[in-house]
């Protein structure tokens, strides 16, 4: 069995596809509630040899089932901020010391050991949050604090602070400061994360990192992409592609097919593995639509590796790159240096492990399924 020291430092697509198949024995076995779906689908497990054929658990059975298979009962259950009236995702974790394992890896990989300062009124007002948790251990280790809504306070400490900062706030509360009189940010990097809930009427993404920008003087605007039944984190420097880290990947599914799985390039219900949830399961049915846009293999270039099990009928090239909106890629389609993580780009990269961008699956959210409850880390899409 792998433990969550073999799954983070996992660096090359076979170790990963080996990861995934022995974590998916394991939880086919081991997690009551994805044994079930899988004798409904009429899967044997010992029949799955290859990672394109492991099935993806629906993401509401995290509301109506203990999805779970650790050794003991969990430490801590994360619950999601649901819409009003609608029943919350209820995500049970083993250990925290291996949730926070998992946030400080992939954390560090993007942006080493900023301080964060933390604008999350709505999460901070309720129990459960992982998201709380995660800023209140980097607060904690790397500077910073939690401000509810003394934005005079949160600014004042952030024009003190020394280097470069992350400001990390729930979507309506930075429109907030953006639109009063606060000073424009230095060294910041300003990260929007977990819509308007419910505060604000929503706006398209788009629209809403240019009133951001402008209001805050800065260049771009940074997003995190992280649900409750997900132990890891993807992040975005801006632009709409999400970079996942090594032992997560994104997978693109037919929206009316949920078992036919897409190339690259084309639309579709998003479907991920998240090899840190070793305790609940790693292979989540979203009800998220995007796309992927290309992958990076550790930090060497790398050909990109398909999709696990996609559809071998791919796009026309040209309008698929023009649809994941692909710009400035060499020819093994690796991003180009210049369109990685920035501030003061120099300022940030002295940050990073070994002053290296993290490589990892590209990927871009699109909007929800139709019907499906609104969740956080999406908003309108133009």
């Amino acid at each position: 069995m792998m433990t969550i020291d073999d799954i983070l430092d996992i660096r090359t697509e076979a170790a990963f596809e080996r990861a995934a198949l022995d974590i998916f024995a394991f939880q086919a076995r081991a997690c009551a509630p994805y044994r079930e779906y899988l004798g409904a689908l009429g899967i044997d497990p010992g029949e799955v040899r290859q990672i394109g054929d492991i099935p993806f658990l629906p993401i509401s059975l995290f509301k109506s089932h203990r999805v779970y298979c650790g050794p003991g009962e969990p430490e801590q259950v994360f619950t999601s901020s649901s819409t009003t009236g609608m029943t919350p995702a209820r995500h049970y974790v083993a250990s925290l010391a291996l949730y926070e394992k998992t946030f400080r890896r992939a954390f560090g990989m993007f942006y080493g050991g900023m301080p964060v300062f933390a604008l999350l009124p709505s999460y901070l007002e309720r129990e459960g949050s992982s998201l709380v948790y995660m800023a209140d251990a980097l607060i904690r280790s790397n500077g910073g604090g939690f401000y509810l809504r003394d934005t005079d306070r949160l600014i004042a400490d952030m024009e003190r602070a020394e280097g470069p900062r992350i400001l990390l706030g729930v979507s309506y509360a930075l429109l907030d400061l953006a639109e009063g009189p606060a000073p424009k940010l230095r060294d910041t990097v300003v990260m929007e994360t977990g819509g308007m809930k419910g505060r604000r009427e929503e706006m398209p993404k788009e629209e809403m990192h240019r009133v951001l920008c402008r209001g805050l003087g800065v260049e771009r605007i940074h997003s995190e992409y992280g649900m409750a039944e997900l132990m890891s984190q993807a992040y975005s420097d801006g632009g709409g592609e999400f970079v996942c880290p090594p032992w997560m990947r994104v997978v693109v599914r037919d929206a009316n097919d949920p078992f036919a799985r897409l190339a690259p390039g084309a639309s579709g219900g998003i479907d991920i593995i998240d090899l840190a949830n070793l305790y609940s399961c790693a292979f989540i049915q979203t009800q998220d639509l995007g796309q992927v846009v290309a992958f990076r293999e550790g930090n060497d270039p790398q050909e990109r590796p398909s999709a696990p099990g996609e559809d071998k009928r791919r796009p026309d090239s040209d309008r698929a790159r023009a649809a994941a909106g692909e710009t400035r890629t060499d020819t093994a389609g690796n991003a180009s240096p210049d369109a990685g993580f920035a501030i003061g780009r120099a300022a940030l990269e002295a940050n990073l492990p070994a002053g290296r961008l993290p490589g990892g699956q590209r990927f871009r959210i699109l909007g929800r399924l139709d019907g499906s409850e609104i969740r956080g880390c999406n908003l309108l899409v133009q």
